[in-house]
């Protein structure tokens, strides 16, 4: 068997996590805890540690699994065509390693900040250097779909656009990419990012904070229009 991620609708992994259970699946939701302030007082609150995801195990082969997207509170198994996408076992080992009691996953960031360079030091990506970006919960959900794949994550973002805002808005394609065409005072040049997504010329990049920047798009497009 394997572990698949489920996509919940928002706000509802607990009532997710509770009629999977009932219909028979193995689920397993990670949890974290943080410090939330209002005023002078703060409270200890458990999270979710991906929100909007649990983890689920399974065979695909034998398993009712397409029962899963008809789930009250949840909202699709993620899936790579019409087949659930597994999860890679070491990152659900990894997880499940730094597990301490009542399911909580420690998460400690306090002596990080985001654009630092830092070493992933162990795990299935030991050795692995990557820019920190930030601590927040949505860039762990961000973790969790590269592990899946890019796709994965243009997808769930296509599908995101259409309901939220309208079919007619949903993206095309999507490119992932490191960095956005910046001028040196951070304003993002939507002018050269039109200019690339049609086809045309690229123009004056001169006021660019770093004009490797849109070669770097450029190349990442034509690698996905020839993928």
């Amino acid at each position: 068997m394997d572990w698949y991620a489920v996509q919940t609708q928002p706000n509802r992994e607990n009532l997710a996590l509770e009629h999977l259970k009932r219909q028979g699946f193995s689920v397993w939701m990670p949890l974290c805890e943080r410090i939330i302030r209002h005023a002078r007082k703060s409270k200890r609150v458990r999270r979710p540690l991906f929100p909007g995801y649990l983890f689920i195990n399974l065979d695909v082969e034998t398993a009712q699994w397409r029962s899963i997207n008809g789930t009250i509170g949840v909202n699709r198994i993620v899936s790579f065509g019409q087949w659930p996408a597994p999860v890679a076992a070491q990152f659900i080992d990894a997880l499940q390693n730094i597990e301490a009691n009542e399911g909580l996953v420690a998460v400690n960031g306090d002596d990080l900040l985001p654009g630092q360079d830092v070493e992933i030091l162990s795990g299935p990506m030991a050795g692995t250097i990557a820019k920190l970006l930030s601590l927040e919960a949505g860039d762990r959900v961000t973790v969790l779909l590269n592990m899946l794949g890019h796709f994965v994550r243009g997808k769930i973002l296509r599908e995101h656009v259409a309901k939220e805002i309208g079919p007619i808005a949903k993206p095309r394609t999507i490119f992932v990419v490191a960095e956005l065409p910046k001028t040196r005072s951070g304003k993002i040049m939507r002018r050269l990012l039109r200019d690339v997504a049609e086809d045309r010329p690229i123009g004056d990049v001169t006021t660019l904070a770093d004009t490797s920047v849109m070669d770097t798009i450029s190349g990442r497009i034509s690698q996905g229009a020839n993928d």
